[in-house]
């Protein structure tokens, strides 16, 4: 079996507040629940063994003594000596910028270079950088993990107090996003008395806001006044958005003391306030998404959404750049619930292709905010990143489709969610009565089940059936092309029991990232021949590692195509891979791969190093690569379909990077995969390639014949593999 290690994160972009404390020493010496493991797979089923030591070696990898050892190797590898000063500074400033896998690794030198040096207050800032990155990369286990121990270490006095708020700041946050405001007060109490003039600012902030969630406005509105005190503090350090901020605050406590009039002058009060900098399209941003929420309480529907619609409109503004405010303020709001909240009260106004529309935008401007400033796009890739160039409109959009095609949208909320089926005739919308929780337990029971070979597993497909395809009255004929939202990302729509056979048993499935996406697929030209290249069973130095089985796979697919050129163990290199995958019309990989928790851009296949390269390929690597000749690739290693959710949805792993760097079509691996029923799985598909049949019903016949073997027919064996992309 291929194995992965995994865990699904829903990535937060927010910052903390230790730069102060992490100065120089006097010697050189949200409000979500925790659901970073909601998908990760520890149920027995074949080969779990090897699944559960990824799992294992998962979980240590980030404990304290890891990545003091990779800090270790990592300082080994340079070629200069630094002062310990420069890595604890650098690692702040990747912070700052968003890259935070890369803070990490620089914070790992920092933590390794403290222990050598047995300083207590580098060690106890190491710990605070490394909690402030999971926090913000949404693993809110390490951060109260290393803020916890942060607390443990000796710090110089003139120091001490800072360390320890932002310390309990970080504890504070944590306890917010998990849904537990009494503890957030106090933990956000016991920083606020230890913090200096500008951390107390934003302790108090976020001590205010937490009030306010729990509902108590009296000590919200009293942590808030005191709070104001501070302004002109930061005034005159150059953090103008502080009084907006506040302002903003107090609009959200209007809004709780059911004052919605009130609340929707404090927050015009403050855009008329804005003055035009860098951040004014974010300020504004967050400023019309409370006044439409103040609009909609007041029962101003038309006026909330216009509002948030003018918030959409500042949002396309608004880039990568790291915003800090939201962490540093408590203010746990995120860009994409106004496009929910846009889309729901689209819908409940009768207007579903707008609703539509809109939830488009949603899912292409994800992409983006993440990459841009992160990779150097080197080719076309944009055009998929940046739909709002091109706008999706839906008239065009039905129009381009064949009689027989069927594009399903979804998009799920807290409380219910929404489906929209677009055929050639036009759009057809549905209400999916449970929200994206009650979903998502669903999903992970499904998929359980599913990777246990349970006798439940038809049953739990059944009623995901029901709720997510039946409103649809498919008929046989279809082409289905999903567009998943959110949760639904995980679940493998082609293993959906319709009550008397598999989703897939009737109709040919394939998946795209957004219709957006979809259509700029679509439409790219791709020669009809050219080469069948492979790597498969790469030499990464580990005799346990290799992949017998995967290279058997690429060698007789070979043998299928007269132009081919397969690669196996030392020489299946990733340098040979950059440069021959886009001279290639078809490219397979079999190899192992992990997927990144912190920074999806940082998930890797495994290929064999050079004299020159490393062998790991990053998933930010694919993006500087050009592949408008390849018509499809095949990441036959485990869970490669799979990366974080942003907030944007979108998951931007592999699936992404390889789609805007040029391939019409990928496919990838939903969990962790059988070597033998991948072969013959694989085996199918290509020989339905080589005669020409396009590639979605080519995997749809490779499925049928796994999954009518006896010894294959449950999903686990033939259900993993997604296409995404160009279906044709």
């Amino acid at each position: 079996m291929r194995k992965t290690t995994i865990i699904i994160v829903f990535a937060a972009c927010m910052i903390a507040t230790i730069a102060k404390g992490l100065g120089a020493q006097p010697h050189a010496t949200s409000a979500e629940q925790d659901r970073h493991s909601s998908f990760s797979s520890t149920t027995h089923y074949p080969g779990s063994k090897m699944v559960e030591i990824a799992m294992a070696r998962l979980r240590d990898a980030e404990t304290a003594a890891s990545l003091a050892e990779d800090g270790r190797a990592i300082l080994l590898s340079e070629k200069t000596k630094r002062p310990i000063a420069n890595y604890k500074h650098q690692a702040l400033a990747l912070l700052e910028r968003g890259e935070f896998r890369e803070a990490i690794r620089t914070a790992s030198v920092y933590l390794y270079l403290g222990k050598e040096q047995k300083d207590e207050g580098h060690l106890a800032y190491a710990k605070l950088l490394l909690a402030s990155a999971y926090l913000f990369s949404g693993n809110n286990e390490l951060a109260n993990e290393y803020a916890s121990n942060a607390l443990d270490h000796w710090v110089w006095p003139q120091w001490r107090n800072n360390a320890h708020s932002s310390a309990y700041k970080i504890l504070g946050d944590v306890a917010f996003r998990r849904g537990d405001h009494q503890k957030a007060i106090s933990l956000y109490e016991k920083s606020v008395d230890l913090a200096d003039d500008m951390l107390r600012f934003y302790s108090r902030a976020a001590l205010s806001s937490a009030h306010i969630a729990a509902g108590n406005l009296d000590q919200g509105a009293k942590a808030l006044k005191e709070a104001e005190g501070y302004v002109s503090i930061l005034t005159r350090t150059g953090q103008l958005s502080a009084s907006n901020n506040l302002l903003r605050l107090r609009g959200s406590l209007a809004l709780k003391e059911g004052k919605p009039e009130d609340a929707s002058h404090l927050f015009e009060k403050a855009l008329q306030n804005i003055s035009e900098s860098h951040d004014s399209p974010y300020e504004r941003f967050w400023l019309m998404e409370g006044n439409a929420r103040a609009k909609a309480a007041s029962g101003y529907a038309s006026a909330a959404l216009q509002n948030n619609l003018d918030a959409i409109k500042e949002s396309e503004k608004v880039r990568a750049r790291f915003r800090s405010e939201e962490f540093k303020t408590g203010l746990f709001g995120e860009m994409q619930d106004v496009f929910g909240r846009t889309v729901q009260l689209l819908m409940e106004s009768g207007q579903p292709e707008q609703a539509w529309e809109i939830s488009e935008q949603s899912r292409s401007r994800a992409l983006l905010d993440m990459i841009r400033n992160r990779v150097r796009i080197e080719h076309n890739g944009i055009a998929l990143a940046d739909s709002y160039s091109k706008p999706v409109k839906i008239q065009d959009f039905s129009s381009m489709l064949n009689p027989n095609d069927l594009v399903v949208s979804y998009h799920m909320l807290e409380d219910q969610g929404y489906i929209w089926a677009v055929r050639k005739s036009g759009l057809s919308a549905y209400a999916i009565p449970i929200g994206k929780a009650s979903i998502a337990k669903l999903i992970q029971e499904f998929r359980s089940a599913v990777l246990a070979q349970s006798s439940e597993t038809r049953k739990l497909g059944g009623e995901l059936y029901d709720l997510l395809v039946k409103p649809l009255k498919l008929t046989d004929k279809e082409a289905i092309t999903f567009v998943p939202h959110d949760v639904l990302h995980y679940l493998p729509f082609q293993a959906l029991w319709t009550g008397d056979r598999y989703l897939i048993q009737r109709n040919p499935i394939s998946y795209a990232p957004s219709v957006a996406s979809l259509v700029v697929l679509t439409e790219r030209q791709i020669e009809r021949k050219g080469k069948f290249f492979a790597l498969g069973n790469p030499d990464v130095g580990d005799p346990a590692l290799a992949l017998p089985g995967a290279q058997r796979e690429v060698e007789a697919l070979g043998k299928l195509f007269p132009d081919s050129e397969v690669l196996v163990q030392k020489n299946a290199t990733r340098e040979i891979f950059m440069k021959v995958a886009g001279l290639s019309r078809l490219v397979h990989v079999a190899a192992h791969g992990t997927a990144d928790p912190i920074d999806p851009l940082s998930s890797k296949l495994f290929l064999a190093g050079s004299s020159v390269k490393a062998g790991a390929l990053e998933a930010k690597d694919v993006y500087s690569m050009k592949l408008d000749n390849t018509a499809l690739v095949t990441l036959s290693a485990c869970e490669t379909g799979l990366g974080s959710i942003s907030r944007g949805d979108e998951i931007w792993g592999f699936t992404r990077s390889f789609l805007s760097a040029g391939t019409q079509s990928l496919l990838v691996s939903l969990w962790p995969v059988s070597d033998e029923s991948t072969e013959l799985l694989m085996s199918r598909f290509y020989k339905e390639l080589s005669k020409g049949i396009g590639v979605r019903l080519s995997l749809r016949d490779a499925i049928l014949e796994v999954l009518v073997n006896p010894k294959f027919s449950a999903p686990f064996y033939w259900a993993p593999f997604n296409l995404v992309g160009n279906p044709r």
